[in-house]
C-alpha cells in the first residue's frame, strides 16, 4: 500500500513561510516547499520512493510540506524512506542551495497532491 511520511516545509534549521489568516502566504509557501522537494529529489535518488508536496488543512488555513512516498510492501522502499527521514538536511546550503527562491535551471516545478 502506498504510504507517506511528512518531512516538513524546509530543511530542519531553516525558517519557513508561516500560515496567515488572510491567505497571502500560499504562493510563497508553495514556492518554498517546491524548492525543498526538488532538492530532496536530487540528494536522495533512491529506488522505491518519490517526493511530492503535500497539502494539509489547519484551523488557520492551508499549509504545505514535503513528503516522501513509498510502498509499504516493498522492504527497500521502506528502508529508503526511513533513511531519508533520518538524514534530512539541516540547511539550504546542505542541499547546495543558497536560497529557497532561486531554482536551478534543471529544477522542474512540483505539483501538490490533495
Amino acid at each position: 500500500m502506498l504510504e507517506f511520511m511528512e518531512l516538513g516545509p524546509t530543511p530542519i534549521e531553516e525558517s519557513c513561510v508561516q500560515v496567515e489568516k488572510d491567505g497571502d502566504y500560499i504562493q510563497a509557501m508553495r514556492k518554498e516547499v517546491s524548492r525543498y522537494v526538488v532538492g530532496l529529489r536530487r540528494i536522495f535518488p533512491l529506488p522505491g520512493i518519490f517526493f511530492r508536496m503535500k497539502r494539509n488543512e489547519h484551523d488557520f488555513g492551508t499549509y504545505y510540506e514535503a513528503a516522501v512516498h513509498y510502498n509499504d510492501d516493498d522492504r527497500t522502499a521502506v528502508e529508503n524512506a526511513l533513511f531519508v527521514e533520518s538524514n534530512l538536511p539541516n540547511t539550504w546550503e546542505d542541499m547546495d542551495m543558497t536560497t529557497p527562491y532561486e531554482p536551478k535551471p534543471e529544477a522542474a516545478p512540483v505539483e501538490a497532491e490533495g
